[in-house]
């Protein structure tokens, strides 16, 4: 197996990223609707993370945990927060 450059995988590394960046954008609509299932406190926990996104990379991926998101979600609602 041939060694590939430093220069070809960044060029890798940064179309993926773009990929996840687009599919984020062309998503938003879907996240949006994620985030309003949640109750406003774990909203607030959970508002700057891009669950949708998470969710949907781990699906793509193959991976076996793919209650990850759910279990955030779940875990985030039972965290003992003051009021």
């Amino acid at each position: 197996m041939k060694k590939k450059s430093i220069h070809q995988l960044a060029i890798e590394r940064t179309e993926e990223i773009k990929r996840w960046v687009n599919l984020a954008s062309e998503n938003a609509d879907k996240e949006s609707e994620l985030k309003a299932t949640l109750s406003p406190r774990i909203a607030e926990i959970l508002k700057g993370k891009k669950l949708w996104l998470l969710d949907s990379l781990i699906r793509a991926s193959g991976r076996e945990d793919l209650n990850l998101v759910e279990d955030k979600r779940v875990s985030a609602s039972q965290a003992p927060f003051p009021d």
